[in-house]
C-alpha cells in the first residue's frame, strides 16, 4: 500500500553522505554479467531486515506470500508478522489484477502508453479550459502531460511544486490533506524524472528518495535516484539503488522486475 506520511517540501535535503557509506561495503567485484545471472538471495546485501527496531543487513528469509519484505531470521520474521499481516497481500492477487494494465500508469514515469498519454492529454486540456481551481488530480494530470507529450521539464516542475505549495497551505490552514498519499508519490516521481532530464542530479535524487519513502514497491520508483546517482559517478550507489529495486520493486511483474535487472546490469 501507499505510505501514509505525507512529505511536502520543495526539497527533502537529504543528505548522500550515508547512502555513500552503506554502499561503499558493497563489492564492485561482484559483477554480473546478465540478468540471468540475478537472483533475489544474491543481492541482499543492498538492504537491511524490515522487522521494527532491527536494521541487520542482507536479510535473508522473505516472505513466501506477498515477496516484499525481508527479514534476517525467522525469529524477525515472527515478531514482525501482527504488523505485517494487515498489509501483506498474495502475490497472485497481485499479478491477477495488474493483468493487461499499463503498468506505467499513474506513476509519473513519463513513457506510459500512447493510448494512456491521450487521455491525459485531453483530461488536462478539458481542466485547464474549465476556469476552475484545478484540483490536485487535474494539476498533475496537466503537468504529466506537459513532460510526457512536450518535455518542458520546467514548466513540469513549476506544476509539481504549485500541487506541493497549496497542499502544504492548506495542510496548514484546516489540517485537510488535498492529496492521498499515492498523489503525493505521483508527484515526487515526476519531479524526480524532471530534475534528472535537466541534469539536476541531487534533487533528482532528493524527489526520488520522497516517492520511495512513500510506496518503495512502486513500479520504477527508483529509476531515475539510481541514473542521476550514476551520472554524478556516484556507481556504488547507483548499484545499491537498482539492487533494491529489483528487490522491492512489484515482484509480481515480469516486466517490472525484468526491466529492474538490466538496469543492475547496466549500472555494473
Amino acid at each position: 500500500s501507499e505510505g501514509s506520511k505525507c512529505t511536502v517540501c520543495i526539497q527533502t535535503g537529504i543528505s548522500t553522505s550515508n547512502a555513500l557509506a552503506s554502499a561503499s561495503a558493497l563489492s564492485s567485484a561482484s559483477v554480473l554479467s546478465s540478468s540471468d545471472d540475478i537472483h533475489w538471495e544474491s543481492i541482499i546485501d543492498s538492504i537491511t531486515c524490515d522487522a521494527e527496531g532491527c536494521n541487520e543487513s542482507s536479510p535473508s528469509v522473505r516472505c513466501t506470500k506477498c515477496c516484499m519484505v525481508y527479514y534476517c531470521s525467522n525469529d524477525c520474521k515472527r515478531r514482525h508478522q501482527s504488523l505485517h499481516m494487515h498489509e501483506c497481500i498474495d502475490l497472485e492477487y497481485f499479478k491477477s489484477m495488474t493483468m493487461g494494465h499499463d503498468p506505467n500508469g499513474n506513476s509519473g514515469l513519463c513513457n506510459a502508453w500512447p493510448s494512456s498519454l491521450s487521455h491525459l492529454r485531453g483530461s488536462a486540456m478539458a481542466a485547464q479550459l474549465s476556469g476552475k481551481k484545478l484540483s490536485v488530480k487535474a494539476l498533475i494530470l496537466h503537468a504529466e502531460v506537459i513532460h510526457q507529450a512536450d518535455e518542458n521539464w520546467e514548466m513540469a516542475i513549476e506544476l509539481y511544486k504549485k500541487i506541493l505549495m497549496e497542499g502544504y497551505d492548506e495542510i496548514e490552514s484546516d489540517h485537510t490533506q488535498v492529496a492521498n498519499p499515492s498523489e503525493w508519490r505521483q508527484v515526487w516521481m515526476g519531479m524526480s524524472r524532471c530534475f534528472y532530464e535537466l541534469g539536476v542530479y541531487d534533487k533528482a535524487v532528493n524527489a526520488a528518495e520522497a516517492a520511495i519513502e512513500m510506496n518503495r514497491h512502486f513500479p520504477q520508483c527508483h529509476k531515475y535516484m539510481a541514473l542521476s546517482y550514476k551520472a554524478m559517478g556516484h556507481h556504488d550507489l547507483a548499484i545499491q539503488t537498482m539492487k533494491q529495486a529489483v528487490l522491492y520493486e512489484a515482484p509480481w511483474s515480469k516486466e517490472t522486475v525484468d526491466a529492474n535487472k538490466d538496469l543492475l546490469v547496466n549500472a555494473m
